[in-house]
This record gives structure tokens, C-alpha cells and sequence, in this order.
């Protein structure tokens, strides 16, 4: 969740359930010019507490432990009594509990940005923590537990990241940087995104980090833009890729401007014509053939052919002139 198009939006929560059943719920909302998942009246006739936003992952790689950030948004009148009794939510990852909520308040935040209008609001305050686990898939959970409606109080999501690690972490297994608000219950990060506390108070963390819990390489929360986590650090992609999942020229995941995505691959732009079609939202290029395995020819798809041979307009293998065959690959 990283863009701020509606629709674009749209389709990246579109992976995401609820066990709200209001048919005026979207799951999502809009804060200034952010769009957060879930936020202020995205549940409008509901009360909240144990409602839920989820999300399956499926195809994770080997892991043993998950290290993860997120940006949330905490609106309106949110109250804190005492350790017991305060407005929060909770993170789940499967059946592990990973956060049973950060105690804030809102008379101790600073500024009305997108809630009702009567109280105070928190933006993008940042978590960050790791949690113990292993499997092919997570089932993602942020649970409310709150006893108003969400236009009296409410929490937004956006910007989940995670890291899937080998070895145990050593920094704080959560923490939430408010900057500057208090926070009750739980650990409150000393540092923002992109510093760890060190002996001379916050410090830049290692530049293959976007954030991090220590000095070096291998302390990152986070990765860098243009870094993928190898199982114990942070390191370059190929240099044709903006962002990637290996250091392969085929494994990008995004692209730098003038260039989209085509097959894992970064190719320039101006070569996703039709009958290509460019998703604007990933920047993919998308081929009309059903899969990889099919040619393009004449703007149709046939079975691909052995070589020297090409499809015919009955999708029979007859073989091939010279220079007369565009095979997209």
C-alpha cells in the first residue's frame, strides 16, 4: 500500500478481507491526500471491537523469523484509563499475537487532519518489530478493539513492509515511533524511520537501510530503495531494477521512470505497445497470450512451436521465414 491513486488503491486492498459485513463499508479511507486501509467512517453503522482487516501471503521464502514495519493512523477519541482499559488494536501473524495495542490518547496529539473534526489526530506514526515464524504462508490480522463507531475513533493502515530472516533479530521486538506523543503501553522507538538510538543519541542507520535497530548492514528493518534482503542483509539489485526480490536482471519488481515491467524484466516503456497492454498502476507489461509458454504473431497468441517452425493462422507449426516472426520472450 504505497500508492496515493484511488484507484490503484483499490486494487492493492483488494487482497485484503473483513469481517465487516456494513454494505456501505470501502475498507479503506482518505486522510489529507493519503489513503489509508480501513481510518475514519470506513465502518460507518458498525461499532468496532473485534472487527478485523486481514490478509493471506502465500509463496513466502524459508524462513525462521519475520521482521516487519507499518505506518498507521490513530483519529479522534481514542482514550487510555489505565493498563487494562484503553482504545487500541491488535496485530496478529497467524495465531502469534504480535502487538496487543500501543495505549495512546488523543488530548496529548497536536492537530485535526482527518477525523471528525472534534478531536485531535495522530498520522503516520510508525511500528516496527519482528516475531518468530515459519511456513509458505501468513495470515496477516489487525484486529479493533475499540467500543465506538468509526467516526468517533479509528485506526488506519498503510505502508506494511516485511523482512523474512534466518537468524534472530537482536533490537526491540516492537516499538512505535510517535514523534513526540506518549505511549502507555509497550515500547515506545526512541529514533524516527531511517536512525537507531546509539551513544550519542540517534545515529543514521547503514544506507542499504530504510530503517533499522543498530549499526551495520545486517541490523535493517527495512531495506533501502533498490535493496533486497538475502536472508541476513540488505543488498543491491541488479542496477537495471528500482526495486526487486533477488539480484537477478529478471527479478525486479519495479522499475525507474521511462521503464515498465515486462516478465520480471525492465524494459523501456515505449516497447509495451499494443497489443501489450501496460497496467498503469504496477507499470507491468502484459502480454494477451494466457502464459508465457504462447507466442505473440499478427497481435494473436498460438501454442509456441520448436524451432524454426512458427504457428499458422490455424495454430498448426509450419516452418518459419526469415525476418517475418516477433517472438516476445
Amino acid at each position: 500500500m504505497t500508492t496515493n491513486s484511488q484507484l490503484c488503491f483499490q486494487k492493492e486492498v483488494s487482497n485484503w478481507s473483513t469481517s465487516v459485513t456494513d454494505p456501505k463499508s470501502s475498507m479503506y479511507s482518505k486522510c489529507q491526500e493519503t489513503f489509508i486501509l480501513g481510518g475514519y467512517d470506513w465502518s460507518p453503522t458498525i461499532k468496532q471491537p473485534y472487527q478485523t482487516l486481514q490478509r493471506l501471503y502465500t509463496g513466502l521464502p524459508e524462513h525462521k523469523y519475520i521482521i516487519f514495519t507499518f505506518s498507521f493512523w490513530a483519529m479522534d477519541s481514542w482514550d487510555y484509563y489505565n493498563s487494562a482499559s484503553y482504545d487500541k488494536f491488535e496485530l496478529q501473524f497467524d495465531s502469534l499475537p504480535a502487538l496487543n495495542g500501543w495505549g495512546l490518547k488523543s488530548d496529548t496529539w497536536n492537530n485535526k487532519f482527518c477525523g471528525n473534526g472534534k478531536y485531535l489526530d495522530l498520522p503516520g506514526v510508525r511500528g516496527f518489530g519482528w516475531i518468530e515464524h515459519s511456513g509458505e504462508s501468513l495470515l496477516l490480522t489487525f484486529r479493533s478493539r475499540m467500543d465506538q463507531e468509526t467516526t468517533d475513533e479509528s485506526f488506519g493502515i498503510r505502508e506494511i513492509k516485511f523482512i523474512f530472516a534466518d537468524t534472530m533479530p537482536s533490537g526491540p521486538n516492537l516499538c512505535a515511533y510517535t514523534g513526540g506523543p506518549p505511549v502507555y503501553q509497550h515500547t515506545p522507538c526512541a529514533c524516527p524511520t531511517g536512525k537507531y538510538s546509539g551513544s550519542s543519541g540517534c545515529q543514521d542507520c547503514h544506507e542499504d537501510c530504510e530503517s533499522c535497530y543498530g549499526a551495520g548492514i545486517e541490523k535493517c528493518y527495512a531495506c533501502a530503495k533498490g535493496r533486497y534482503f538475502d536472508g541476513e542483509k540488505c543488498v543491491l539489485c541488479d542496477s537495471s531494477c528500482a526495486e526487486c526480490t533477488g539480484s537477478g536482471v529478471q527479478e525486479c519488481t519495479a522499475c525507474d521512470m521511462g521503464k515498465v515491467l515486462f516478465n520480471g524484466k525492465c524494459i523501456a516503456e515505449t516497447r509495451c505497445k499494443s497489443p501489450m497492454m501496460l497496467d498503469e498502476c504496477t507499470k507491468d507489461c502484459q502480454s494477451p497470450c494466457s502464459t508465457q509458454k504462447m507466442s505473440l504473431w499478427e497481435e494473436l497468441c498460438f501454442p509456441s512451436c520448436p524451432e524454426k517452425e512458427i504457428s499458422n493462422l490455424e495454430a498448426n507449426c509450419i516452418r518459419k521465414k526469415k525476418k517475418v516472426f516477433l517472438r516476445i520472450t
